[in-house]
Order: structure tokens, then C-alpha cells, then sequence
């Protein structure tokens, strides 16, 4: 696993986590905020995301939250 594999891992699970009236938008700037990732670097991953179909209309798809489930296995402690 490589970190490009992990930033996508903590991008998707931080989406799947996202209040209910949050947008996409509203969880990349709180990765800037945090300093985890750039408003930039954020964006091309979720048009990653986007073009594999683990997101659709500003929602993870049932691709996605099985991939955020995933993560969430993989950075439980």
C-alpha cells in the first residue's frame, strides 16, 4: 500500500463520516483547515473517486461506503 492509497482511504472515510447537511465541499475544507490535504489535491481525488464510481451526485455510492468501510477497518486500532 502506498500513501496515494491511504490519502484516498482517509478522503473517502472522512465523506462517509460527513454530517448529513455537509457537502463534499464542506469536508475538503476542513482537510485544509486540519492541514491534511490541500483544496487542490482534494479535488483531483474526488474526481478520481468520481470517475470510479464510488461517488455520484455529491454521495458515496454502495461502492464507496464498502470502500469507506474498508478504510475504517483499516485505521481501527
Amino acid at each position: 500500500m502506498n500513501d496515494i492509497d491511504i490519502d484516498y482511504m482517509v478522503l473517502i472515510l472522512a465523506i462517509y463520516k460527513k454530517k448529513p447537511l455537509e457537502t463534499i465541499d464542506d469536508v475538503l475544507a476542513t482537510l485544509e483547515q486540519s492541514g491534511t490535504f490541500s483544496i487542490e489535491y482534494s479535488k483531483s481525488m474526488v474526481e478520481k473517486l468520481i470517475e470510479d464510481k464510488l461517488i455520484k451526485n455529491g454521495w458515496l455510492t454502495f461502492l464507496g461506503e464498502a470502500q469507506a468501510v474498508k478504510a475504517e477497518q483499516f485505521f481501527k486500532i
